[in-house]
């Protein structure tokens, strides 16, 4: 029901529906992840990452809960803790690839840069990295010097990157509820519009 309350837009109901399931089941991961995502749409990054991290603890090897917290650290600017959640679950240069990818879709062109330099070192056979990163150097706004851009030029918009985002389980770039269900009944949630908008129906 509050699913169906925040896809309807009622999103004062939608929050009543999920507190009141984390009342009844406050170690519920599903609800826990599901509770998160919803505050992380409505730019409420503090609850989202409270109820993402709860999650997390209780089932420590979830990647779809490690990627979900994840994508709303980097929406918190937290991009360090965001790759030591993702190397939990992920080889070094995968997570670092990964967390990458978050920070090229906010724009992000020179920390997501160095890390894919990083993840590149340490694995040089990644040949979507080693794309992505000529891409992000070729964009207008890349500062070869390291120095970080500043003001319009820093957060201009780059060219749309074609590079998708690795995970344990799946090969696109998606936030995801909890279960299988959802992934039938509509589209992948883009990581590019945390938290703006809910995904579409088919």
């Amino acid at each position: 029901m509050a699913r169906f309350c925040d896809r309807q837009g009622q999103a004062d109901e939608a929050l009543r529906r999920y507190q009141q399931a984390h009342k009844l089941a406050p170690a519920n991961t599903i609800v826990l992840n599901d509770l998160g995502l919803f505050h992380a749409r409505h730019g409420n990054l503090d609850a989202a990452l409270e109820a993402l991290d709860q999650a997390v603890r209780l089932d420590s090897r979830n990647v779809r809960y490690r990627n979900n917290l994840a994508a709303t650290m980097i929406e918190a600017r937290r991009v360090a803790e965001a790759v030591d959640v993702l190397r939990v679950v992920h080889p070094e240069a995968t997570a670092l690839f990964n967390t990458a990818c978050l920070l090229a879709m906010k724009n992000e062109t020179q920390p997501a840069a160095a890390l894919l330099e990083q993840s590149l070192r340490i694995d040089p056979s990644q040949v979507a990295a080693r794309e992505m990163l000529q891409e992000l150097r070729s964009a207008p706004q890349f500062t070869p010097s390291g120095i970080p851009p500043q003001g319009q030029s820093a957060v201009a918009l780059n060219a749309p990157l074609s590079a998708p985002l690795e995970t344990a389980s799946r090969r696109n770039s998606t936030v995801w509820e909890s279960t299988s269900a959802y992934d039938g009944a509509y589209q992948p949630f883009d990581l590019q519009d945390l938290p703006r908008k809910l995904p579409a129906t088919q």
